[in-house]
């Protein structure tokens, strides 16, 4: 049998999909909440659109998991000083626990400014540097991609690692996603971008989250020069939406330490990550 012809995904000039970043864009934006925390792994429910902070207006309000402040500041542009200052006004005048940039590309100093923020108070408030693009295959309609080149998880990344080298990520996850989607499970996303991790669903929600939500498994792999010197690992990623609750469920499966361990023929890396509703339990291999 002859192979399949297959089309070229080609990238489309954002502002010929949206020609006006705060009439297109942002209202755009506020209507598509779930593609954007997809790639986040967060749950996103608009509060409002241009919403006053002092004499600013803040693009995009929303919530996580209830009454979790999110502040989205967007632009169609490069980042620029200008409005990594309104991310940060924006961010305080609402308190919010998560900041978003969403922009059509970062400058290194920007992007090494969300990892530098990201290393002061993780606890406080966690920040992402995000890309948006357009992309389509052949005479198909425009479809919205979003890449993450920011964010609480790869502020550990080193100087030197950059974009350009996302195709060792890409190098390694592909043969993992293919092998798992075999044995069903699913990758969040089908596909692989340049991130250091890659999250798979394992079948299981959180039966103490209203409503639940998602216990799932996350690979990743980090630079030598890391804080994680060059390992490989594995998670198990606790995410509930409640601080109470992943304590409790990360709490329980602690009293099993010795016995998971003991299956497992290793010792893990415990660690819960402080007062947010995220949490796992990791092994990590040199």
């Amino acid at each position: 049998m002859a192979p399949q012809e297959l089309g070229r995904i080609e990238e489309v000039d954002i502002r010929s999909v949206w020609p006006d970043e705060a009439k297109d864009f942002t209202p755009w934006l506020a209507k598509n909440l779930d593609l954007l925390g997809s790639k986040l792994g967060l749950e996103l429910e608009l509060t409002g659109t241009e919403v006053a902070v002092g004499s600013y207006s803040l693009d995009v309000l929303a919530k996580e998991a209830g009454d979790v402040c999110v502040s989205i500041e967007n632009q169609l542009e490069q980042t620029d000083h200008r409005h990594l200052g309104q991310l940060l006004t924006y961010a305080a005048g609402h308190d919010a626990k998560y900041v978003v940039w969403v922009a059509r590309s970062f400058k290194d100093e920007h992007r090494a400014a969300i990892d530098w923020l990201n290393q002061l108070a993780p606890e406080k408030a966690q920040f992402y540097g995000v890309e948006i693009h357009a992309i389509k295959i052949g005479d198909s309609p425009p479809a919205p991609y979003f890449r993450v080149v920011a964010s609480p998880d790869t502020n550990f990344l080193v100087e030197g690692v950059s974009p350009q080298d996302d195709h060792r990520y890409r190098d390694f996850f592909q043969p993992l996603i293919s092998e798992l989607g075999k044995k069903g499970y699913s990758a969040d996303g089908s596909e692989v971008d340049g991130s250091h991790y890659r999250s798979f669903s394992s079948g299981i929600s959180s039966s103490y989250s209203k409503p639940p939500r998602f216990i799932g498994y996350r690979a990743e792999i980090y630079p030598k020069e890391s804080w994680a010197k060059g390992q490989a690992g594995v998670n198990l990623w606790l995410r509930t939406g409640s601080v109470v609750v992943k304590h409790r469920i990360f709490d329980a499966l602690e009293v099993e330490k010795a016995e998971i361990e003991a299956k497992l023929s290793t010792d893990l890396r415990w660690y819960r990550r402080g007062n947010d509703p995220y949490g796992h339990v990791a092994l990590y291999k040199y």
